[in-house]
């Protein structure tokens, strides 16, 4: 993705992750205390797709699991 510029027209995309971890979010690993990998660093997902639209400079998620 390229870096946000002030553009009249919207952009859409679709982002795709696999296999990924959130490290240093405190409010995910609050959730994770107590979970299977507690004291682990990071919290571990899956997968995640987001829908986004990227219009004057702001990026805009929606439909996201």
């Amino acid at each position: 993705m390229d870096p946000p510029t002030i553009e009249p027209s919207a952009k859409q995309g679709l982002i795709n992750v696999k296999d990924f971890a959130v490290k240093g979010e405190a409010a995910l690993d609050r959730l994770a205390a107590g979970g299977p990998a507690a004291g682990q660093s990071g919290v571990s997902f899956s997968r995640a797709r987001a829908e986004f639209t990227r219009q004057n400079g702001q990026l805009t998620i929606r439909r996201a699991y």
